[in-house]
């Protein structure tokens, strides 16, 4: 009789363990699923932001700006205009490869997929910052900004290069490592639920 207790005790002790091993990966798994949209989203706003802001850049340019130059102001146009949509083409390809991101596929095609997102906004992030000066040469050749024949305009050119050198190191050191940090821990938990 005490062995039959002891037994019954067992059975549902291990039916409990069972039940909230499974809450505990159903609400991991929405945990995850929650900051992985959350992720998407935050990614989405900022692409939303980023294509727009040539042209907001564009219209403040228009509405003060009076041409003096017109050969100059081309070029800088032209140049100015294949950066933006350079740099806007990269980040719309960054978020539609992001969106293939789903937390339901295996261990191993989640952590190829974000390799290949890392490795590719790495390159985007690398690729933006050695295009940027031909961007910003357009917005000097469009206000005709004489940068090399006052001390005003290298001075101004200096401290350009600087904030965007500051800029590169700390996104391509800190920022962007940290965002894929979390990616692969939520990956890991990912697998060592498969695992169980």
């Amino acid at each position: 009789m005490e062995l039959d207790n002891i037994k019954n005790s067992w059975k549902q002790e291990n039916q409990q363990i069972v039940a909230n091993v499974h809450l505990n990966r159903t609400a991991l798994m929405k945990k995850i699923s929650a900051e992985t949209n959350r992720m998407k989203r935050k990614n989405l706003l900022l692409l939303l932001f980023r294509i727009p802001f040539p042209i907001v850049i564009l219209v403040m340019l228009f509405s003060h700006l009076h041409i003096q130059n017109m050969v100059n102001f081309y070029i800088g146009i032209v140049l100015f205009l294949a950066f933006a949509c350079f740099a806007s083409w990269g980040l719309i390809k960054y978020y539609l490869n992001l969106r293939k991101l789903d937390i339901t596929n295996s261990y191993l095609d989640n952590k190829k997929t974000i390799r290949e997102l890392e490795l590719y906004k790495l390159n985007v992030t690398k690729r933006n910052y050695y295009c940027s000066p031909v961007g910003i040469a357009g917005i000097f050749l469009m206000i005709n900004a004489p940068l090399f024949t006052t001390t005003e305009g290298a001075i101004m050119l200096l401290l350009i290069m600087a904030v965007m050198a500051a800029s590169i190191f700390i996104n391509l050191k800190y920022v962007l490592p940290a965002q894929f940090k979390r990616l692969n821990k939520e990956m890991e938990e990912i697998r060592k639920m498969e695992e169980e």
